[in-house]
């Protein structure tokens, strides 16, 4: 059984699976594709931060797990 830093860090986990997963787009693919080496923070932070729909979700998926366990 997980103790609370273990579910925090199961409820994190799932929530970068689904930025990850939200990131996965047409954009992502062209941003790989091109030369462009120079991003602006408001970029960047949309790779490193976790939204609210992200927690959001980590949560119900972390939830869901411990339920079926």
């Amino acid at each position: 059984m997980l103790g609370n830093a273990g579910f925090v860090r199961n409820v994190v986990e799932k929530a970068r699976d689904h930025r990850s997963f939200r990131l996965d787009d047409e954009d992502l693919d062209a941003v790989l594709n091109s030369d462009f080496t120079e991003f602006s923070e408001d970029q960047m932070r949309r790779f490193r931060e976790l939204t609210r729909e992200d927690l959001a979700e980590g949560l119900s998926a972390a939830v869901a797990e411990k339920k079926s366990k």
